[in-house]
């Protein structure tokens, strides 16, 4: 889980990071190359959907730093932000493609 260190500023960092990702994600979606790439489109779906759902965890977990209530309700679990992890290293390695 979170360590105490985990403040507002990181999670708020994450929160544009993700939201950035997530937009280029649906650009490509969006774009004519998708329709012709299935694999990689379908890939984008699955990292997508994973991704929003974690977006959507970290803006209630910051709304609740800004309430100064609780945010054990909100906590993303670990394989989720082991997914998350996972999906953004394999985005830096230029080494490979998504479909590889």
């Amino acid at each position: 889980m979170y360590d105490k260190m985990f403040n507002k500023q990181h999670l708020t960092e994450q929160i544009m990071e993700y939201t950035a990702i997530q937009q280029c994600y649906r650009h490509y979606l969006a774009s004519h190359r998708s329709s012709t790439e299935v694999e990689n489109a379908l890939q984008i779906v699955q990292n997508l959907h994973t991704l929003s759902e974690t977006l959507h965890n970290q803006k209630l977990q910051l709304q609740d730093f800004n309430k100064n209530t609780s945010n054990e309700k909100t906590l993303i679990t670990q394989s989720h932000q082991d997914n998350i992890r996972a999906i953004m290293l394999f985005n830096k390695d230029r080494r490979f493609s998504i479909t590889e």
